[in-house]
């Protein structure tokens, strides 16, 4: 889809297509920078998870804002 075709208008779905590729690309970033011993966890808030696992991790990185990305090392 060539999204700059449509710049004159933008509404909310394709703001939120825009914020789903700039999402994908952090992720993508993320893991090539990783190393190869490296896990790259992805935890989506907005979906949630079966169990607490996100929350949790939220909580304890205290991440105000998204994306985010915590190292552990």
């Amino acid at each position: 889809m060539d999204i700059l075709r449509y710049v004159k208008k933008v509404n909310i779905n394709s703001s939120v297509y825009l914020w789903l590729l700039f999402i994908e690309d952090v992720v993508k970033q993320v893991k090539n920078l990783a190393r190869d011993n490296c896990e790259v966890v992805v935890y989506d808030l907005n979906k949630g998870c079966d169990t607490n696992d996100c929350e949790m991790k939220a909580k304890q990185y205290d991440v105000k804002s998204v994306p985010t990305v915590a190292i552990e090392c």
